[in-house]
């Protein structure tokens, strides 16, 4: 196993034991680790000279403070030994012999940067092409070979996943209309349900509406719905529409016409009344006048 692997291997290994770096290690940290490494790797030397700037720029550090901050955080976790340190200059430091004796698995003088290992390795390869060591590597390379020619299960492929169906739409509600509508009530309720407030209720909100009004008669309730188109509301009636209802009501009982005569409504009605009912008429119609003219 080279040094290389073995130094990264080692930092992993201190931080799953370290409790303060697995709080505080930032990418930094571990930037500054390699290149540490790197520049031990090149020189060949345990003490290693760490200069401000071109320690900031190979291991991707962007300040100064940031740089000291990472180098006094490995040397509290152990990971570093600092043996001088100029401000503003640079740091002179190695990694720590207790950190490399812990986590390489052997004593740091075999960890040093002695490549004797390594060379032996290197050479036996290249020089090993004696019959003997050929027949020897064709034996070594039969496992793995067969390893090579294991089957590997087959990957199905993914399932597709069923479409979800939409939910069929319900039928459009038919709305009931009270019983004494007529040819004023539908133009009322047309004119209502096209205004901004009434245009997305739905059926259950409108026939509610409607059931409401089916407890009037026809001249009250298309009052109540030229009042709500007129003034933009969301509803036809209020607190206050059973007291105008009675009123409404006070005003119908003296034009009822007497029992046994052949008096008309128009012959019974005062001069008042007249006038109060042609005023509702005219607001109405106003409203329905400045309401189609709105829309165009």
């Amino acid at each position: 196993m080279n040094q290389g692997y073995l130094l990264t291997k080692a930092f992993y290994a201190e931080v799953e034991t370290n409790e303060a770096m697995q709080i505080g290690c930032k990418p930094h940290h571990h930037s500054l680790y390699t290149w540490i490494c790197e520049l031990r790797n090149r020189t060949k030397r345990e003490v290693l000279d760490l200069p401000v700037l071109y320690t900031m720029q190979m291991s991707f550090i962007g300040s100064q403070h940031t740089l000291a901050k990472a180098i006094d955080d490995l040397a509290e976790w152990g990971i570093i030994e600092i043996i001088m340190q100029t401000k503003g200059q640079g740091t002179k430091v190695k990694l720590a012999i207790a950190f490399m004796q812990k986590h390489c698995n052997s004593d740091a003088i075999t960890v040093q940067l002695d490549c004797n290992y390594d060379a032996i390795e290197v050479q036996t390869t290249k020089t090993g092409k004696t019959p003997e060591n050929r027949e020897n590597r064709e034996k070594k390379e039969e496992p793995l070979a067969a390893e090579a020619v294991e089957e590997v299960p087959p990957v199905e492929p993914p399932t597709e996943k069923p479409k979800r169906e939409k939910p069929a739409r319900e039928p459009a509600q038919e709305l009931q209309f009270p019983a004494y509508a007529g040819e004023p009530f539908h133009f009322a309720w047309t004119a209502l349900c096209q205004t901004p407030n009434w245009r997305k209720k739905t059926p259950q909100q409108l026939q509610f509406n409607l059931n409401k009004l089916a407890k009037y008669d026809e001249e009250f309730a298309v009052q109540l719905m030229n009042d709500s188109a007129g003034n933009g509301w969301k509803g036809v009636v209020f607190d206050n529409t059973d007291e105008k209802w009675q009123e409404h009501q006070s005003r119908q009982a003296k034009v009822k016409p007497l029992h046994g005569d052949h008096t008309t409504y128009e012959e019974l009605l005062s001069e008042e009344a007249r006038r109060e009912r042609a005023r509702v008429q005219q607001q109405g119609q106003e409203r329905l006048r400045q309401f189609a003219w709105n829309q165009i």
